[in-house]
């Protein structure tokens, strides 16, 4: 499970500029020491509702507004710092349970106007990687995933996440995601 928010604060009035939260879950049977056949789900949506602009105070988002499932079957590549998951069979989703997001007349993040969901089908390829260096000071956390089905272009997310250790206690990190 991992979960983000952030709230800024300029002129006086408050909004959100991160909200996510992702649910993961893998199994995995090992072939041998590096390799082994795998299958995993993840879940990703926000906590609150969330606006056109910090002015608009147009609603586009709310929990599970919209909901974003992948499922994945296939084979997994891991050593110390690298996991790679090829999943030639693959699935994704995008949920709009919000009555008056679906019956918008084009729908809303790529759903059909008045449908529930958008299920695709495909490969998927999702790539990690986990490398603390110079006496575990630094950390780089990396996520690379890309679903691709025949019909529409592929859809690619890049997570990066660099982190300095200052103490024990306190650590500075950097986020980034395309």
């Amino acid at each position: 499970f991992e979960a983000r928010y952030g709230m800024n604060y300029i002129e006086g009035e408050k909004f959100k500029n991160i909200d996510e939260f992702k649910i993961y879950e893998g199994l995995a049977w090992k072939i041998s020491e590096r390799w082994s056949y795998s299958a995993s789900g993840n879940l990703r949506s926000q906590f609150t509702t969330g606006y056109k602009s910090r002015t608009d105070d147009t609603r586009v988002s709310t929990f599970m507004e919209p909901g974003f499932l992948d499922l994945a079957v296939g084979f997994t590549y891991t050593n110390k710092t690298v996991n790679i998951q090829i999943s030639p069979i693959g699935g994704s989703a995008i949920f709009l349970l919000d009555k008056e997001l679906r019956e918008q007349e084009k729908g809303a993040h790529g759903v059909p106007g008045g449908a529930y969901s958008k299920w695709q089908a495909g490969p998927s390829v999702r790539a990690n990687v986990d490398y603390e260096f110079f006496k575990k000071v630094f950390r780089v956390r990396s996520e690379l995933y890309s679903f691709s089905n025949i019909k529409n272009p592929p859809v690619v997310r890049w997570e990066t996440t660099f982190e300095i250790r200052a103490t024990k206690f306190l650590t500075t990190t950097l986020y980034g995601l395309a």
